[in-house]
């Protein structure tokens, strides 16, 4: 079984709490490991070539950057906009940088990273991959709308960090290279193979290849803002509060037009929000944006099917790692979300739903509740079938 790689071993040594506390939203942060093998067990540079030269890669999820050149898809497209392999190898010798995007929906191992992080910070996850060939740089200096951490993989690259332009910048405050100038250098630094970049959104940057290839991974943090929280607490208030829902005032684009009633009403309803906010009803709603955007991985799920019958109640069980899931309860009703699912249950069998669903390794036996035996193996047994639990071999 591969060794669990998550957010703690993204930016270890370094501790979550140093992490949140000091570097998180707010600064770059360089984690030099001399650890060459470090991603070993995560990707590896024959793994990405055998992918470029073997399988199918839409013109969605590849780009060819060069430094001051503009991308042709035309120039490494064959039939049906599929990348062909030939001309994709034969750019990159004269100086393009393959990006691989959203690689989590085709390597396993970059999947389960995304999901297990996506699971902590109930938000999503993406991985690009960029193969820079010897001497090279893909990107102009520029900033991103999402934090990213980047993860050397093979070889090594130098870094130049600028300044910060827009302070955690939103999806729409997106890098213009035609309006924006970096500014002054202000750190520079080399990734190794096996360090780790922490760079906010926001942070411009750029980096180049030294005499090998350089592989490394972006992985990519899109969580929710404050703002985005507001809008939709507001689009809620306007459906409770029909004052929000009038016309602006007749004429109010017209120069001659007196604003000062318009700011006036303005203030009011600004200051009538609170009152028609749910702010619990927005944050369930985001919540089960989210849960409902993340179906569970079930890796050996054929197995464990085909070992249901076998379950009794002294085997041992355990909730998926990473299980992304909310549990509403009433006194007739348990529903369980998981993914665009929902699993119902009798209201009896929550105390030991919850056990089942709690992470740690349980014995069916001990799941608490009023379950006899068979109603706990019952239960386990559908969990399983669900895709919420696996059997751990006696």
């Amino acid at each position: 079984m591969r060794p669990r790689f998550g957010f703690p071993e993204v930016i270890a040594p370094v501790g979550e709490a140093a992490f949140f506390a000091d570097s998180y939203e707010q600064r770059h942060l360089v984690v030099a490991r001399n650890d060459a093998g470090y991603y070993a067990g995560l990707l590896d540079l024959d793994t990405v070539m055998n992918h470029i030269e073997t399988m199918p890669i839409g013109a969605d999820h590849i780009t060819m950057v060069k430094f001051g050149c503009d991308q042709v898809a035309a120039d490494y497209l064959g039939p049906e906009r599929i990348a062909d392999p030939r001309r994709v190898l034969a750019m990159f010798r004269d100086g393009w940088t393959i990006s691989l995007n959203r690689m989590q929906n085709h390597l396993p191992a970059l999947a389960s990273l995304c999901h297990a992080a996506s699971a902590q910070f109930s938000a999503r996850f993406q991985t690009n991959l960029y193969l820079t060939p010897p001497g090279a740089q893909g990107f102009k200096p520029h900033w991103d709308t999402h934090d990213v951490f980047v993860l050397q993989v093979h070889g090594a690259k130098a870094w130049s960090i600028y300044d910060t332009k827009i302070a955690l910048p939103l999806v729409g405050q997106g890098f213009n290279q035609q309006q924006i100038e970096p500014g002054p250098i202000s750190d520079e630094f080399v990734l190794h193979q096996g360090d780790m970049l922490y760079c906010p959104r926001g942070l411009m940057h750029a980096a180049h290849s030294d005499a090998d290839t350089s592989l490394h991974i972006t992985f990519g943090l899109m969580a929710k803002t404050w703002a985005e929280l507001m809008l939709e607490a507001v689009a809620g208030a306007a459906l409770a509060n029909p004052d929000l829902r009038r016309h602006l005032p007749v004429g109010f684009a017209r120069a001659d037009t007196n604003h000062a009633d318009a700011a006036a009403i303005f203030k009011s309803l600004l200051a009538s929000l609170p009152d028609h906010i749910d702010f619990p009803a927005v944050l369930a709603q985001m919540r089960d944006g989210f849960i409902a955007s993340h179906l569970p991985s079930v890796a050996g799920q054929a197995s464990q099917l085909a070992n249901l019958d076998r379950l009794d109640i002294a085997s041992h069980a355990q909730a998926r790692p990473d299980l992304i899931h909310h549990i509403d309860a009433t006194d007739d009703t348990l529903t369980v979300n998981f993914g665009t699912n929902t699993l119902t249950l009798p209201g009896f069998t929550a105390s030991a739903t919850a056990a089942a669903l709690g992470g740690s390794i349980f014995r069916i036996n001990d799941l608490p509740g009023p379950l006899d035996a068979d109603g706990k193996v019952t239960l386990v047994r559908r969990l399983i079938r669900e895709g919420l639990v696996v059997a751990l071999p006696s």
